[in-house]
């Protein structure tokens, strides 16, 4: 039986997947967008160390995906973001800016749904992180107050 979590790509593998995977959002049926979404994460999960250098636009394409108006595309997203945090948010790297960029970016927008996600999604990437960088999220606590108080 084949083991999808045995699975190991080379770096040019983990592009082409990504790429499909990042293509999959011209399908309108919310369940694929799920497997898509939750595909992402099972990725970073078997590849860690080739996936590193996509982070930024993984976590980019899943923050886009909270714009969806199914309620479990939304919380597909928010798994993908925390199961991402725990394998890649350690006290000793810096990743943690790639997590709250497009987060915060989203945050900012007007749309009520994509904002209330990528709250929900800033939460359980800090929920799910392993090692928390506390110098960072010492930081990120300020940022998270302002938004707070619009």
């Amino acid at each position: 039986m084949f083991n999808l979590f045995s699975l190991q790509l080379t770096k040019n593998g983990v592009s082409i997947l990504l790429k499909s995977l990042f293509d999959a959002t011209t399908v309108n049926k919310p369940a694929v967008k799920k497997e898509e979404i939750r595909l992402l994460s099972v990725v970073c999960a078997t590849n860690t160390q080739s996936t590193t250098t996509h982070l930024t636009k993984i976590i980019t394409h899943i923050v886009k995906r909270l714009k969806d108006s199914d309620s479990g595309v939304r919380d597909s997203c928010c798994e993908s973001i925390g199961h991402i945090s725990f394998l890649y948010l350690k006290a000793d790297n810096n990743n943690l800016v790639g997590f709250v960029k497009p987060l915060f970016e989203a945050m900012n927008g007007q749309n009520k749904w994509v904002q209330s996600g990528a709250a929900t999604c800033m939460g359980k990437m800090v929920e799910m992180a392993y090692d928390l960088p506390v110098l960072a999220f010492q930081k990120l606590c300020g940022r998270i107050c302002k938004f707070l108080n619009k």
